[in-house]
């Protein structure tokens, strides 16, 4: 097996997920919106700084996509799959193909959130998640982000490499399946 990924979770991993408050989550209720996340496998918490605000001190829109991208590197990373490492050995690597953000209630400086990632759709070339930014029990932004993976070299599109795609249907539950 490749270095890049490892499949299942080494006593390190786990040290350093719960050094992090790292959770899985199966369901977490809104009880004020009866809205309920549901299959969302992995959570990251964060903490808005005074650099993620605008001058009205609200979160500045974009950096949810940051917010959400790092959630999805992590989620990786606790998968055992080092992208740098995919890159270097596989010639892959995962680019944003396309993004849908909804906005529902501003974050602000100091506000402690939880992103959520879960698989929607898991394809040969390419991962469709569906993320959510909660506070408490308020959800705050949601979003459906493609990630394709191209080729290195040619940035074109290629197939996510059987070791990845193995981590990604393995790591998971539900598990998931490749249509």
């Amino acid at each position: 097996m490749s270095e890049f990924c490892r499949i299942g979770d080494t006593p390190e991993l786990i040290r350093y997920f719960e050094a992090r408050k790292y959770a899985k989550i199966q369901n977490v209720v809104n009880m004020e919106k009866n809205q309920v996340i549901q299959d969302s496998n992995f959570l990251w918490p964060l903490r808005i700084y005074y650099e993620d605000t605008d001058a009205g001190g609200i979160v500045y829109y974009a950096n949810y996509l940051k917010f959400f991208e790092r959630a999805r590197t992590e989620w990786l990373r606790h998968a055992g799959i080092n992208q740098q490492l995919m890159a270097e050995q596989q010639q892959a690597m995962f680019v944003v193909k396309s993004t849908s953000m909804d906005y529902h209630l501003p974050a602000r400086l100091d506000d402690e959130l939880l992103i959520t990632v879960s698989v929607h759709k898991l394809g040969r070339a390419s991962i469709i998640f569906d993320q959510q930014g909660w506070r408490g029990k308020q959800m705050l932004v949601s979003g459906r982000i493609k990630v394709g993976c191209v080729d290195t070299q040619l940035i074109r599109p290629c197939a996510i490499p059987q070791l990845v795609l193995q981590a990604v249907q393995l790591h998971y539950s539900p598990p998931l399946k490749l249509l």
